[in-house]
């Protein structure tokens, strides 16, 4: 129904509806509720027997159709960890032993000590290594190399690396085994830094406390007391102030006010500024306007420019002139000083009242004639991106989270959304994301195990996943079942002349012949099935024999299809000693007679049966000539009768006839004496004698 295709299947009359999209059921009968795809944002409708549907949500989405957002919903941290909402997302707090974004890993796998050393696992994600007794350090990456001590002037010695120590020099001596004296005595450092000498060059180094720098700690630290807060980064300028750079979200001179730009309130590609007091300011492209950039202005409804100036519309509800060579003003109503424009740089040159001009320069220039340019002056990096000057020009650098020339392209990737592996690639300009499964998984964000993964239908045949975990095979043709396991032998139709063919599994078959026609695949002819030829006899089919069938006559008859009454068992005139009565096909008879037999009833022994009368056998003397020309059938052998007068065949076992062209149903075991007798003359010139029967 409503346009589906049948397709028949498993060779029995059963069949499969393949449905248009919209449709389902055994016949095509339902509606598809799903049609319309009423499950929200990318939710994954499901219809039921009843006429209804089921939304399967993607996270972080519930509901009936996938309105709710909960990002904890599907416990995206697991049992490694707790998951805490935060700001309409969430993190992961982990259980020892786990780390991770979402606690997907674990602290000691892989190992990480080094040389047999055990891992121990401890809280916040970090281990601690257990190392054998020749190795220690953190990960027991230092092989003991401080026996004995190669340190002097009382010195300790420290491992460390694969291969090396260091030494702990006692007060008063420094360089790599303490054999130089401390340059550090006494303490160049001010403000309590801690000195450190420098064994490659021979002198110190200071290690200030906080809020101090400068080689002997001389100079206060403005980062030294973390003035950066909601994890803000502190950055030194001009040795004693500092700059915060802060994350997405907030800003402020150290980063204590939330940035109401995080969300963008800005319209129309509106370039949004926070005021440093909470709120926000919009710079709009032309021809945009408003608070939020939401008003759209064209100031150039009025043609205000004159003298053929052209209008061109700016910020809000303002417009520029561009006015032709000699005009200058707002409306061009000014002749021009600005004709050799004195402006550099792109900059524009304005008139003014007194016969003089002022320039507007491009962003990023400044000066009487645009002459300087300062490359950050436009702050052309977003997204609280910090702009260097560097080589004529300037570099952004972006916080994390954010890319490009200019920090204007957000990472979709980061963190990966895409699970069990999967690879996450930017789409849409980094605004949204793609994930590139491994294999054995699917979803959007690969959280779906792949049933067709490894291929379970057998003999070539298409698995297709049922969104539920499970599958279906589709068979190519020749073969049915669950997974395509049973071939349909009679795929290629063997049953020929209309013939039906009934599968038996396996591959096997059986033809269902129509009448007429037999064999395993019907390509016989049943030629006795159809019309029984024999007339009297019982027809059995024969492949060998040129009819394609041989009757077995009852006693009586003879003939191919047993059409001819051997006349001589009605005559009273039977042939006798042995002989036996053959009927020809021109009505009469003649008796094959038995060795030393002879007459036309086999009545007579030779020699009596020679000479000349028609009713004495002659006897069988030389070949005839004749016989050359093999007139005896089926290995029979050919005899002049005496005097010239016919021929005679001697036939083999199990035939018999003038010419042994008759198959006798009995195996005689003795050779045909055959006696024609008949006054036509046959292709030999030999003469052959007949009787007639009697009437």
């Amino acid at each position: 129904m409503n346009g589906g295709t049948c397709r028949p299947i498993n060779g029995n009359g059963g069949y499969q509806c393949m449905c248009p999209p919209g449709y389902s059921g055994q016949r095509c009968e339902n509606r598809d509720p799903c049609a319309q795809n009423p499950c929200l944002n990318g939710g994954q409708c499901i219809a039921n027997n009843v006429g209804g549907f089921t939304c399967v949500c993607v996270p972080p989405y519930t509901g009936q159709r996938c309105e709710d957002s909960n990002p904890c919903a599907n416990n995206p941290c697991g049992t490694n960890g707790q998951c805490i909402q935060n700001n309409g997302g969430f993190y992961c707090e982990c259980n020892v032993g786990f780390f991770g974004n979402r606690c997907e890993r674990r602290v000691c796998e892989p190992n990480p000590c080094t040389n047999g050393g055990t891992c121990e696992p401890r809280p916040n994600g970090v281990f601690h290594c257990i190392c054998p007794p020749e190795y220690q350090g953190q990960r027991c990456e230092f092989r003991r190399v401080c026996e004995p001590n190669p340190c002097v002037n009382g010195g300790t010695c420290s491992p460390y690396g694969l291969d090396t120590y260091s030494c702990n020099c006692p007060f008063g001596y420094t360089g790599r085994n303490c054999e130089t004296r401390d340059p550090c005595i006494p303490n160049p450092c001010q403000n309590s830094g801690r000195c450190r000498p420098n064994t490659a060059t021979g002198s110190y180094v200071c290690d200030c406390p906080v809020n101090f720098v400068g080689t002997n700690c001389e100079t206060r630290n403005a980062c030294g007391s973390n003035p950066c807060q909601n994890g803000g980064t502190c950055r030194t300028v001009n040795g004693n102030t500092y700059q915060c750079i802060c994350v997405t979200g907030m800003t402020g001179i150290n980063c204590e006010i939330r940035d109401p730009c995080a969300v963008n309130a800005c319209l129309n590609g509106g370039q949004c500024m926070p005021n440093g007091i909470g709120g926000f300011t919009c710079i709009c492209p032309n021809p945009y306007t408003g608070q939020r950039c939401e008003d759209r202005i064209d100031p150039c409804a009025s043609q205000p420019c004159r003298n053929g100036g052209t209008c061109q519309p700016g910020n809000g509800n303002s417009y520029q002139c561009i006015c032709p060579l000699g005009y200058s003003g707002s409306d061009c109503s000014t002749r021009d000083p600005c004709a050799d424009n004195p402006c550099l740089n792109g900059g524009a040159c304005v008139p003014n009242a007194f016969g003089g001009f002022t320039c507007q320069c491009q962003p990023g220039f400044s000066g009487q004639r645009c002459e300087d340019r300062d490359p950050c002056a436009s702050q052309p990096c977003m997204n609280q991106g910090t702009c260097i000057r560097e080589n004529g020009g300037f570099r952004c650098v972006c916080p994390p989270g954010y890319s490009g020339s200019r920090c204007e392209i957000r990472d979709a990737c980061q963190p990966n959304p895409c699970l069990n592996g999967g690879t996450c690639r930017p789409t849409n300009g980094n605004s949204g994301y793609q994930c590139t499964c491994p294999s054995g998984f699917t979803g959007s964000r690969c959280e779906t195990r792949d049933a067709c993964t490894p291929n379970p239908c057998l003999n070539g045949a298409t698995c297709i996943p049922n969104g539920f975990g499970g599958f279906t095979c589709q068979c190519p043709p020749g073969f049915s079942g669950q997974r395509c396991e049973d071939q349909d032998g009679c795929a290629s139709q063997p049953c020929k002349n209309n013939g039906v063919c009934v599968s038996s599994g396996g591959g096997t078959y059986t033809c269902q012949c129509l009448t007429g026609f037999e064999g395993q695949n019907c390509d016989q002819v049943d030629i006795c099935g159809v019309k029984n030829p024999c007339i009297c006899g019982t027809c059995q089919n024969d492949p060998f024999n040129p009819q394609g069938f041989r009757c077995f006559c009852p006693p009586g008859y003879s003939g191919n299809r047993c059409e001819q009454l051997i006349s001589c068992i009605d005559s009273g005139e039977e042939c006798i000693n042995g002989g036996e009565c053959i009927q020809r096909p021109i009505g009469d008879y003649v008796c094959s007679c038995p060795y030393p037999y002879c007459g036309s009833r086999c009545q007579s022994q030779r020699p009596s049966c020679d000479g000349t009368s028609p009713t004495v056998t002659p006897v069988l003397t030389t070949l005839h000539p004749g016989c050359s020309s093999s007139l005896c059938n089926n290995r029979g052998t050919c005899q002049q009768n005496g005097y010239g007068k016919g021929i005679q065949c001697y036939c083999s076992i199990g035939w018999s006839g003038s010419r042994c062209q008759y198959a006798t149903r009995t195996n005689v075991g003795h050779s045909q004496n055959l006696i024609l007798k008949t006054n036509r003359t046959i292709s030999t010139n030999t003469s052959i004698y007949t009787r007639r029967p009697r009437t």
